[in-house]
């Protein structure tokens, strides 16, 4: 990496870590309803592949991995929408590969969702770790987080949005990954994954905002030093 980007990158660092200590938000939300979900984000339309344990489509459900990124739920309660639910078994893996063609330098992150839904409280209960990789390092995987036994009974149907304090999770990211351990009673019927988020921008972009907030942190202080002196 050149000095001009290695000093952007630098720049942008040192003004992001005046801010609050980052931290991973996890909220979750029961429906006994449908819930709203995302038709325009990062997953829109990519397939994702599966490796562990296959989309099996038990109960009817459907068994292709375009079905949870299509923007659609599908119906909450009452009889089970088969045709918008995928049954997702103990120790399956879904990755997604980004556009990076769109977006060579990657993306940036700021929040990703899953949703679940069954007929009744038997299916719904989620459990997974959510991981991403870099443009950089594609084949590496860092946990961004691992959510564990979000039941949403009595209702049937479920939502967790994961979200950073900072307002960021990853940068440069090429690829999101959710594994899947043991699921409740064997499978567990999810309906859709959404991950937002913005092409990365350029080393120059970065290091124009990082001098804008250097900037801004040292009026605010000298702001707060006239004040003190009066």
């Amino acid at each position: 990496m050149s000095r001009r980007r290695l000093l952007a990158a630098a720049l942008c660092a040192a003004a992001l870590s005046s801010n609050a200590i980052a931290a991973t938000v996890v909220t979750t939300s029961s429906s006994a309803g449908a819930f709203p979900v995302d038709n325009g984000d990062l997953l829109e339309g990519i397939l994702g592949t599966v490796t562990g344990a296959p989309l099996a489509g038990q109960e009817g459900t459907s068994s292709n991995a375009a079905t949870l990124t299509n923007g659609q739920f599908g119906t909450g309660g009452g009889p089970l929408d088969t045709a918008e639910t995928v049954s997702i078994s103990n120790n399956t893996t879904i990755t997604w590969q980004l556009d990076t063609g769109a977006a060579p330098l990657g993306y940036t992150i700021t929040s990703i969702s899953a949703f679940t839904g069954w007929r009744d409280g038997g299916r719904d209960r989620m459990d997974f770790t959510v991981r991403y990789s870099t443009v950089g390092s594609p084949g590496t995987f860092t946990d961004i987080v691992t959510v564990t036994a979000f039941d949403p009974s009595p209702a049937n149907s479920g939502r967790a949005v994961i979200t950073d304090s900072s307002g960021v999770i990853a940068t440069g990211v090429s690829r999101i990954q959710f594994f899947f351990p043991t699921q409740e009673n064997g499978y567990v019927g999810y309906r859709e994954i959404d991950v937002a988020g913005t092409p990365t921008p350029e080393p120059s972009t970065l290091a124009l905002t990082g001098l804008g907030l250097l900037a801004l942190g040292a009026a605010v202080r000298r702001r707060r030093r006239r004040d003190a002196a009066r």
